[in-house]
């Protein structure tokens, strides 16, 4: 599942909108708007972020896209791990540098997901999952293991 913010963020590596509908074809990748429950979550989360200093003058998506997966019930795949454990840290984030994810680090915003480097059980509905340059994918438990 995605939605907006996601859509937006893997967008920047493609040229055209035909390519990406290509890499994330809606029968594979359903689209989601983001739930109001999620918005008010995102700018708790983000009140919280300037209160401890924080510099950005509007919400981050990874609040947005945090508080969706919150408010959905829904695992979050990042390599950020470290941006969402302090906001949400109930949060299952499946993050491939450290399972656990307590203990990822910060990553810059932007880097993506590389080829071969597709957690332990996560279950891609697709292989293009990992070459899409994927920066995080909300998505339900699945119980299956990758290929």
């Amino acid at each position: 599942m995605i939605n907006a913010l996601v859509y937006a963020e893997v967008s920047i590596g493609f040229r055209t909108i035909e390519d990406l509908e290509d890499a994330l074809p809606a029968d594979l990748y359903r689209r989601e708007d983001l739930p109001y429950e999620a918005a008010f979550l995102a700018g708790k989360c983000f009140l919280r972020y300037r209160r401890a200093g924080g510099t950005r003058r509007s919400p981050l998506p990874e609040f947005y896209i945090g508080a969706h997966a919150a408010v959905a019930g829904y695992r979050l795949l990042t390599r950020d791990a470290g941006r969402y454990r302090p906001y949400f840290p109930t949060l299952d984030l499946i993050a491939p540098e450290d399972r656990d994810c307590d203990r990822a680090p910060n990553f810059e915003p932007g880097r993506v997901l590389s080829e071969g480097m597709t957690p332990r059980g996560w279950a891609p509905t697709d292989r293009r999952a990992t070459r899409s340059g994927l920066p995080s994918v909300l998505s339900r438990p699945t119980g299956r293991r990758p290929e």
